[in-house]
């Protein structure tokens, strides 16, 4: 009886697991028709974001200073582009941008602050990254050196 049921149920955790991989297939085709001929994923919402530059470099200052930046960017797209998220990799580092969409051709802005208070002194490299419904992520740069 023991014997019966266990491979019943090996039967039936063998069929499961192919029709859940022939699932995963199907999923895996919508994604091969998505990608342009460059081998990009291609934009489905029709927002494009295009940065004027996605890195500054704010030379040399003193630890303690503060700089701020403003990358500018534009709607190269279709439809409206809306900027889900801004990060920085630390709290030294504060973007600030318009939640608001930004129409096909209009510019929008992320402005990023940077406070040397209590970093090394050196070469410093941040990274601010920018996800929206354009499809891709954008990783903005902010360079310097902090000096005593």
């Amino acid at each position: 009886m023991n014997k019966r049921f266990f491979l019943s149920l090996g039967i039936a955790v063998a069929l499961f697991a192919c029709s859940n991989n022939a699932q995963q297939s199907n999923a895996g085709a919508d994604i091969v028709e998505h990608v342009n001929e460059d081998g990009d994923v291609a934009d489905s919402s029709g927002a494009k974001i295009a940065f004027t530059e996605e890195k500054y470099d704010f030379g040399q200052i003193k630890q303690g200073e503060q700089v701020s930046h403003v990358f500018e960017f534009v709607n190269t797209g279709e439809k409206p582009l809306i900027i889900t998220n801004v990060t920085a990799g630390c709290g030294c580092t504060t973007p600030v941008y318009d939640k608001k969409p930004v129409n096909p051709g209009q510019k929008g802005q992320i402005e990023v602050g940077y406070n040397s208070t209590g970093q090394s002194i050196g070469r410093q490299q941040k990274m601010i990254s920018v996800q929206s419904n354009a499809g891709q992520m954008v990783v903005l740069q902010l360079n310097g050196e902090v000096t005593n």
